[in-house]
């Protein structure tokens, strides 16, 4: 720099700009690279919103073992156990899939896994 501007300070100024820069971008995708590593949950009141919607269809009696976690930050992913108020015929589970997928529909989800379970049903992931 010094053969444009007779500033001495300039070099080693613009040197610790650059490298404050760089340290910053860094800084940010390694903190983004360790939460894609940890499979952090990508928004709290989205998943809050996905309970909601998912307590409010008719048969639906609870839920549990969610897990609702991103692939890439962009992709997400959402498995749960509902557990059914009322035992329901083969094609009323059928419905039941498609109410469950179009309430989903809203949240963009790449991937679901739902599992149903009936009343009295013992859940195999509950003895572990």
């Amino acid at each position: 720099m010094l053969q444009f501007v007779d500033w001495p300070i300039l070099d080693p100024l613009l040197s610790v700009v650059f490298t404050l820069f760089i340290l910053f971008n860094v800084v940010k995708h390694v903190i983004h690279t360790v939460k894609l590593f940890l499979q952090v949950n990508p928004d709290s009141d989205k998943r809050a919103a996905i309970l909601a919607s998912l307590k409010d269809i008719e048969h639906v009696g609870a839920l549990h073992h969610v897990h609702f976690w991103s692939l890439d930050g962009a992709s997400h992913v959402l498995t749960a156990h509902l557990e059914l108020d009322k035992r329901i015929e083969v094609t009323a589970l059928i419905e039941l899939k498609a109410r469950v997928a179009k309430a989903l529909e809203p949240f963009n989800l790449d991937h679901t896994t739902i599992e149903f379970e009936m009343p009295g049903e013992h859940c195999r992931d509950n003895a572990k």
